[in-house]
Formats: structure tokens, sequence, C-alpha cells
């Protein structure tokens, strides 16, 4: 290997690796960069069996093995570019009685370099090798830094967002139990503002699918711990709310409105990605809530607003047929 193909691709293969890095750990409106992108994308067209399987509590371990291993990249594509630069012909790395290091000896100092600042079998002779060393030694510790700090940001997120799916559940376990749930309150406008008050939650859970793709691997292992189950069901029950519901009851407008935009910038974010667009909704019938005494508009009606809604649902139910679950009726 001549020396400027062994420094240009050691070079060129580090910028890969910071570049990649900076843009998945830092890049808060830019999601994963390209490499870890792509690592992602494996993982998850590799789970798919599992996920048509409902092998859930497999998926869980798939979820944070295909994390892991992205960020288990960036260390390994270091160790190999830092490899490269030591095997320069000129590169001056010697074991302890003055010798030359051979290829492998090369490879082991530059990952002990990288991680340990060496142990004394080898060393390195010469400034511009010295500085090399530590180099290698400040650009392992950044990797590290970065991938820990990352793993900590994504699994707080995941945390909050199985959090933020048992939230959403206590409303109801279907859409005609979050209805009924509005209808027979003491205090209907308190029953809005629960309800409304979900749109924060969803909007920041948007904005952390944004900033890290990963935390869609954080599988859930019940279905009232997953948001996509979740936020199908709370979008079902605003369409009856909206289109269901007699025109004289009905909630005020803007506030679930709101909440119901909010459910639109997280089908945009994930639906996109990660949806099962062969996937179809299942029917939603106003039968039970109109026996809970919730006054109705005709089936007609509604069954004009569901044809609109169509693709709409067809997304929702495609992210929970996407996470192997079945969206309560």
């Amino acid at each position: 290997m001549t020396e400027a193909v062994a420094l240009v691709g050691g070079v060129s293969l580090m910028s890969i690796v910071f570049v990649d890095l900076v843009w998945t750990a830092l890049g808060v409106s830019h999601g994963s960069g390209p490499m870890t992108a792509s690592v992602l994308r494996l993982g998850w067209r590799a789970s798919s069996p599992l996920r048509r399987r409902r092998s859930h509590g497999l998926l869980t371990g798939v979820g944070l093995l295909t994390v892991l291993s992205a960020m288990a990249l960036w260390v390994i594509l270091l160790w190999a570019a830092w490899s490269l630069i030591f095997l320069v012909p000129s590169a001056g790395v010697v074991d302890r009685a003055g010798r030359a290091a051979g290829t492998w000896d090369r490879v082991y100092f530059a990952g002990y370099s990288l991680f340990t600042l060496g142990n004394g079998d080898f060393q390195p002779e010469g400034a511009i090798w010295q500085i090399a060393t530590v180099a290698a030694a400040l650009s392992g510790l950044t990797v590290v830094s970065f991938a820990i700090a990352y793993l900590v940001l994504v699994t707080s997120a995941a945390a909050d967002r199985q959090a933020l799916a048992v939230r959403i559940s206590l409303l109801g376990e279907s859409p005609s139990a979050v209805v009924k749930g509005w209808w027979v309150a003491s205090e209907r406008a308190a029953s809005e503002a629960l309800l409304t008050a979900t749109a924060a939650p969803i909007v920041e859970l948007t904005q952390r699918h944004l900033a890290y793709p990963a935390l869609h691997f954080f599988h859930s292992a019940g279905a009232r711990s997953s948001p996509p189950v979740a936020i199908a069901v709370l979008d079902d029950a605003l369409t009856i709310l909206m289109f269901g519901v007699a025109q004289e009851v009905r909630p005020s407008g803007p506030a679930i409105e709101g909440l119901r935009r909010a459910i639109d910038d997280y089908l945009g974010m994930v639906g996109h990605h990660y949806g099962d667009h062969t996937a179809k909704p299942p029917p939603l019938l106003l039968d039970d809530v109109g026996a809970a005494g919730v006054p109705l508009v005709g089936s007609d009606e509604f069954d004009h607003a569901l044809r609109d809604l169509l693709p709409r649902r067809r997304a929702l139910h495609g992210l929970v047929a996407a996470e192997g679950f079945t969206r309560p009726g």
C-alpha cells in the first residue's frame, strides 16, 4: 500500500465517520446521517418477518441491537481509518526494542491508541506520529462520548414515547370508549381539555422522531405502550367526535382541530418511512357510541366522511400493522 493511498483512505474514512456522527447526534432537524440511516433501514427490513409474526419480545431486542450496530459502526470505521494512517510505510511505530512494528501490530496500536492511550507494547517515533497518536486518542474519546450521549438521549425519548402511549390509552382502549368517556363526563369541558392536552406531547414526539429516527426502533412489548396504536385509537375517536356526533353537541372546533393537526404532523414524519402501506383500516362503527345515548349524524353522512378520510386512516393503521399490532375497534 502506497503512502498516499493509505493517508487519503484513512483521512477520507475518518471524515465520513465524523460527518455521520455529527449529523446523527447533533442534527436535530436533519435526522440520522447517511451511513446511520442505511444501517437503520437494513435493520428495519431484516426485522419485517418478526413484525409479521408479532414476535414482540424479539423485536424489542432486535430494535436495540440495530441502534447499537449503527453506533458500533462509527467505532469500527474509525479504527479502520487510523489503522490505514498508521500503515503508512513511513509511520514511526516501534516496539520496546526499537524494531518497526508489523502490519497487525500497527492495527493493534491504532486500536488501543483510540481507547486507552496505549499500554507500552508499541510507541510512536517522531513528533508527527506522536501528535497523530494523541489525535487518535482524542478522536476515539470523542466518538465514544458522542455515542453514549446519543444513546442516553434516544433511550430517554423512548421511555417518554411509551409513557405517552399509556397516557393516551387512559382516555379509552378503543375509539368508542374514548367518545363514551367524553359523553358521560360530568364536566364535558374538562374532558375536552384532557383530550386536547395530548396535542403538546404528540408534537414533542414528532420532533423527537425527526431528531432521532432511531427512536422508532425501540419497539413496544405491548399494544398499550405502543404510540401508533394509541394515536390511531385517539384519531378515530376524533373522527367520531368531528363527523359522527350530532352538530349541536360536538366539542369545540379549534381545540380538537389542533390535536388533529398534531397527529397530521406525526403521520407525515413517521408514517411515510415506517408504515405498512398495504394495510387496510378496520371499520369504524357508531353502534356502540349510539347505544350509550350519544346523539349522532345519519349513517350516510358519516360514511361519506369516512370515505374522504380513508387515506388518513390507512396511514394510521399502516403504522399499527408495521408494529405488529392490531388496533382495537
